[in-house]
């Protein structure tokens, strides 16, 4: 239907939107035409993923800055040995769970093996 059969696109009628072309104002800012959410479980899985990785990794940041903080009951044993090697043991432990994730997800389907993990 055309804008002027609804009353034009300055006249008085209400343009109504339908549900499915309802495109939040961040998606359409970023250039897309529709939600690339709405029919992508794939992408929100990733998305979530992604969300879980960093997750882990500001919380091994605020235990490096606990555990470097002045008055820390672990500040006497903490040095930058200690923190190098927390450091490296979250990457290697990132970099394992993703190889063993990918395969599992291969394997099984990456929704099983995410609902696994």
């Amino acid at each position: 239907v055309a804008d002027e059969e609804k009353g034009g696109r300055f006249g008085g009628g209400q343009r109504r939107m339908e549900p499915e072309n309802v495109t939040p104002f961040y998606f359409r800012v970023l250039g897309f035409e529709k939600d690339p959410l709405a029919d992508s479980p794939d992408l929100r899985l990733s998305m979530l993923s992604n969300l879980s990785a960093s997750f882990n990794v500001v919380n091994i940041s605020i235990a490096l800055a606990i555990m470097f903080s002045p008055g820390s009951p672990h500040l006497e044993t903490a040095d930058t040995t200690s923190q190098s090697l927390c450091s490296s043991a979250l990457i290697a432990g990132m970099i394992v769970g993703q190889l063993v994730g990918g395969a599992v997800g291969d394997a099984i389907g990456r929704h099983v093996a995410m609902t696994l993990v």
